[in-house]
């Protein structure tokens, strides 16, 4: 299994929000992350930060070897919890009003022999890509894809059509009680990328554009940068993060 993440603070904004990591532990099992912290509220590339650092310190002492799909499901829900504790702890220290909205979303990819179970929480996003079938994996967590979802009628969808693509889900001190991520599982075999990135990438590049930067390029660490590469000619107009990690 080989794997790189790359992040850019693209050229639009004055500071990164996301943040992303990829590794392994001493078990052979994999992870790829990215968080995007919530554009518009101070305090998001910490909320990131801390989402990041938290899943990767308690994967680093995780064997996931005999886990189910269930057992990593409950693991990765009480990452979150811890997390979302560590940045009500943060605003509290720091006694900030300002930083009460800060959260992040998550995508991330646990890859336990040749099966990657993947988690989504907010419009962050994960794609499969091989030669013969690449797709979004994911689905974005977005009050379009809720009324959609629920077979709500065009009069809704008119209602709310300035906020269609406003997330429904997020983590954060302020974030429901109760978080549900979306949780898919895949199979990753020889020939076969998981793609995970932040809506400053795959808002301004294609599936295409992911197949042929990693196609094109042999070292991992290029394939990244040739997708934010693209992302950026686009006129992307956010922080850009990309995590690849293929079998």
């Amino acid at each position: 299994m080989k794997h790189s993440h790359l992040t850019n603070i693209g050229t639009v904004r004055s500071n990164n929000e996301d943040a992303v990591w990829s590794g392994s532990n001493d078990w052979g099992n994999y992870i790829a992350i990215v968080c995007d912290g919530l554009g518009g509220y101070k305090g998001g590339s910490a909320a990131s930060e801390i989402l990041v650092n938290t899943l990767k310190e308690k994967f680093l002492k995780t064997d996931f070897t005999q886990y189910s799909k269930e057992d990593i499901s409950s693991w990765v829900d009480s990452a979150i919890l811890r997390a979302r504790e560590t940045i009500t702890n943060y605003i509290f220290n720091n006694k900030a009003k300002d930083l009460a909205n800060m959260a992040s979303t998550l995508v991330c990819a646990i890859i336990v022999k040749d099966n990657a179970y993947i988690f989504n929480v907010g419009d962050s996003r994960c794609y499969k890509i091989s030669k013969d079938k690449s797709y979004q994996v994911t689905v974005d967590q977005n009050l379009y894809n809720y009324l959609l979802k629920n077979n709500k009628d065009e009069d809704q969808f008119l209602k709310y059509k300035d906020n269609l693509y406003a997330i429904t889900q997020f983590i954060g001190a302020l974030s429901a009680k109760q978080i549900v991520p979306d949780v898919f599982e895949v199979s990753l075999k020889p020939g076969e990328f998981l793609v995970l990135t932040s809506d400053g990438v795959h808002n301004f590049t294609t599936i295409r554009d992911f197949v042929d930067s990693i196609i094109a390029e042999d070292d991992y660490a290029k394939k990244c940068s040739s997708i934010l590469s693209k992302a950026i000619a686009n006129r992307s107009n956010d922080n850009l993060s990309v995590v690849i990690i293929g079998a």
